[in-house]
């Protein structure tokens, strides 16, 4: 399979705005999050932080691989990253924090994070039909 002809039918290509736009709005609420429960709750802040540093950590070595590797396969890994950190930081919250009332969060509240493989799963629908239409 040729990747630079796969790369030329999809839908998605390497842009530093697009890029840095999915970076900081997956993580930005973390960074928001982690300043906002510094002195009220330091430890989850500290992991909301920690968070949002290896996310943007993550990014920034998807970006340097952009010639190596596909659009698609980044963002997807992005995508990732940004689902299971979510993931943890929010358990982090409810675990770490006994003022807020689990029945009212618990299951609920985590259903934001399910926008994170709804967008994988569109992504992937995109990137499948966009080599399925090419001659």
């Amino acid at each position: 399979m040729n990747l630079a002809a796969n790369a030329d039918r999809s839908p998605f290509k390497w842009n530093a705005g697009t890029w840095l736009g999915a970076q900081l709005g997956g993580t930005g609420w973390l960074l928001g999050g982690a300043l906002y429960m510094l002195l009220s709750a330091p430890e989850v802040s500290a992991i909301w932080f920690t968070g949002f540093v290896i996310l943007n950590a993550i990014g920034w070595v998807l970006w340097k691989l952009r010639d190596r590797l596909r659009a698609h396969t980044g963002i997807q890994l992005l995508l990732a990253a940004i689902g299971t950190v979510g993931l943890v930081a929010w358990t982090a919250l409810l675990q770490l924090r006994p003022d807020i009332p689990r029945r009212e969060l618990w299951p609920t509240s985590y259903w934001p994070l399910a926008i994170i493989p709804a967008m994988m799963v569109w992504f992937a629908i995109r990137e499948h039909v966009s080599h399925r239409a090419a001659p």
